[in-house]
């Protein structure tokens, strides 16, 4: 799965298979997640910032 993903790559020398990783492939993954990261990150501190005011306000 990893290798068809081009995550690692395989290579047969004898009878030992050696993966290496491939760092660069995992970059637009990343990306996607950093994305997701900061949304979630406003959000939260929207919600923080919305539950704040409301507790201000039953006091």
């Amino acid at each position: 799965m990893l290798e068809k993903a081009k995550l690692i790559t395989r290579e047969r020398r004898a009878q030992q298979r050696i993966c290496r990783l491939v760092p660069d492939a995992l970059q637009p993954a990343w990306d996607w997640m950093s994305h997701y990261r900061q949304f979630w990150q406003q959000s939260f501190s929207a919600l923080d910032k919305y539950l704040e005011e409301k507790q201000d306000d039953a006091k």
